[in-house]
């Protein structure tokens, strides 16, 4: 990965990018991003009222992926319109997952903020 870290211009009106390498990755739910979506899919229960009385949406959830993997801060970023007993729900299945892999930046594990949506749908 690279990243713009400077810009300059030399006298022959030539402008000049300096690169730095830099090795970032993100913190990472265990098997990747399938196995988050298969977890959730899992893990998710459609709540009865919400059935009842046709809501669906998507709940936009955000939490911190601490330097050991653990989660905290979590919260609805934005919430399924008229139904906060999804928002609740979304809310229990992240609070179930495992230790995220955490982030790292130039091999030093970082704090990462991670947002999740989770799709609440009828058929």
């Amino acid at each position: 990965m690279f990243s713009v870290s400077c810009f300059g211009q030399d006298t022959s009106g030539t402008i000049k990018v300096k690169k730095t390498e830099t090795d970032t990755t993100w913190a990472e739910f265990p098997g990747g991003s399938k196995a988050m979506n298969n977890f959730v899919q899992k893990n998710l229960t459609y709540p009865d009222s919400a059935i009842h009385n046709g809501l669906s949406g998507t709940c936009h959830i955000s939490f911190i992926v601490d330097v050991d993997g653990t989660m905290s801060d979590l919260r609805v970023v934005r919430g399924v319109k008229d139904c906060p007993i999804c928002d609740q729900e979304a809310i229990r299945v992240i609070k179930m997952m495992p230790n995220f892999k955490p982030g790292m930046k130039d091999g030093v594990p970082v704090k990462v903020i991670y947002r999740i949506p989770i799709n609440f749908r009828l058929q």
